[in-house]
């Protein structure tokens, strides 16, 4: 039955993948941004390495992701300007200020330009931040949130700059 269920719908997925490649039309969709009556709080999950294979073979492996449930998720490209493969530095620093910059950067922009990231933001904002991670806090994914240099693996110095940005909960 699932199997079935499975190749009747692919025709139609088929067709709406098409149907999006169109080129005709460079004209963007209008977004209505949000006004909040009261503070909002912005969370904001990232999976490292979770592209669309590696989604898909979890989803063909559980039949249901939990991120199915999000009412809104996003898809961006984040290559670096001078590779055609990212780093973490360079991949979150284009995901979080919105800059494509170079292999090993981060928080800074192509041409050594410092770029504000939705952290530095919100906390001149005067939200309350926090960072929870699996992985170290001079990790070069979350060091593009606080930081802005280009050596990735230039730990003391990552530590220091969390340490003068440091997030109210970690």
């Amino acid at each position: 039955m699932k199997f079935i269920y499975k190749k009747s719908i692919f025709p139609l997925l088929f067709i709406g993948l098409i149907s999006s490649c169109n080129k005709s039309s460079n004209t963007p969709i209008p977004i209505e941004p949000m006004i909040p009556t009261q503070q909002v709080s912005v969370i904001v999950l990232l999976g490292d390495g979770m592209g669309i294979p590696q989604i898909t073979a979890s989803w063909h492996e559980h039949d249901f992701l939990n991120l199915q449930r999000f009412p809104y998720t996003g898809l961006t490209l984040t290559h670096t300007v001078d590779k055609i493969i990212t780093e973490s530095g360079a991949g979150s620093t284009a995901l979080f200020t919105g800059v494509k910059t170079k292999y090993g950067y981060q928080g800074m922009g192509p041409q050594g330009q410092n770029l504000e990231s939705l952290y530095n933001y919100l906390k001149q904002e005067d939200y309350l931040t926090g960072i929870i991670s699996s992985s170290f806090l001079t990790d070069a994914t979350l060091a593009a949130l606080y930081r802005h240099g280009n050596d990735r693996y230039d730990y003391e110095n990552i530590a220091l700059d969390y340490y003068h940005n440091y997030a109210d909960f970690t």
